[in-house]
């Protein structure tokens, strides 16, 4: 998949070629070829790319399973969570796990 741009969403719009992708996680690259990172790919979202990595992904569950812990953690250690029975675990790209 070729994207022309760094943000964590790249629009179907914006994109500048579409290859044949039938997976869910992709490798993006630049105009140049040049290895932007891994995104979770939508074929029926306006926002084809979502990008969850600047590297390799070899194993998407353990990925979200790290990131998972790393919001529970930080709101948590933060005091975000005292004197409450409810939270939001996740916010999306702030906490790296987009859509």
């Amino acid at each position: 998949m070729l994207a022309c741009s760094p943000h964590p969403w790249v629009y179907r719009s914006t994109s500048s070629k579409k290859r044949n992708v039938t997976r869910s996680v992709v490798r993006v690259l630049d105009q140049r070829g040049k290895f932007l990172g891994t995104a979770l790919y939508s074929s029926s979202s306006q926002i084809a790319i979502r990008m969850v990595s600047h590297g390799s992904v070899a194993d998407l569950p353990a990925l979200v399973a790290e990131r998972l812990r790393a919001a529970i953690a930080y709101r948590t250690q933060n005091n975000l969570v005292t004197n409450t029975d409810a939270y939001r675990i996740v916010f999306s790209e702030a906490d790296f796990l987009p859509g």
